[in-house]
């Protein structure tokens, strides 16, 4: 009962939801290596600093250099900290607008091929519906239909010669 060519209905359907599809997936891929790359930059910063603090700390020359360097290296800390989780909000919010965006872009589209589909399949059916009709009514009316040599009722007619 399936068509056995794609239609352009389909066709066009296929290719909204594809290209929907791709342009999500391109979006997703580049907020990946967006926020891996900021891992990264987050991640080198740290260690080097923590080497920069170790250094410090071994050359301290007595307890209260000490503090104070440990006390500078937690507030530094802190605010690499923050400054990533400030990136990773902003990151985050561009990514849902470019998804969004994407949504935008590509909905209108799908939306009509879909409708188009819908079109294409209420015809369909309604052709099917037709001819299955009017295959039925064939067969009907041949039952229906008297056999030559009966009577109507379809029985054989009484011979007229005895």
């Amino acid at each position: 009962m399936f068509p056995q060519a794609i239609t352009p209905a389909v066709r066009s359907h296929l290719e909204a939801q594809l290209s929907f599809v791709t342009d999500l997936s391109n979006k997703m891929y580049d907020a990946m290596q967006q926020i891996s790359e900021l891992n990264l930059r987050y991640l080198q910063t740290c260690m080097e600093q923590l080497a920069d603090g170790g250094r410090q700390l071994v050359a301290a020359k007595d307890p209260g250099e000490f503090m104070s360097a440990t006390a500078t290296q937690l507030q530094s800390a802190t605010e690499r900290w923050r400054n990533y989780e400030q990136q990773v909000i902003e990151f985050a919010a561009n990514t849902q607008h470019h998804l969004s965006k994407a949504a935008e872009t590509h909905v209108p589209e799908t939306s009509r091929s879909v409708a188009a589909l819908a079109d294409e399949f209420v015809r369909s059916t309604n052709a099917e519906a037709e001819r299955i009709s009017h295959a039925g009514r064939s067969v009907a009316e041949k039952l229906i239909q008297p056999r030559k040599g009966s009577d109507g009722d379809g029985h054989a007619a009484p011979s007229s010669t005895h």
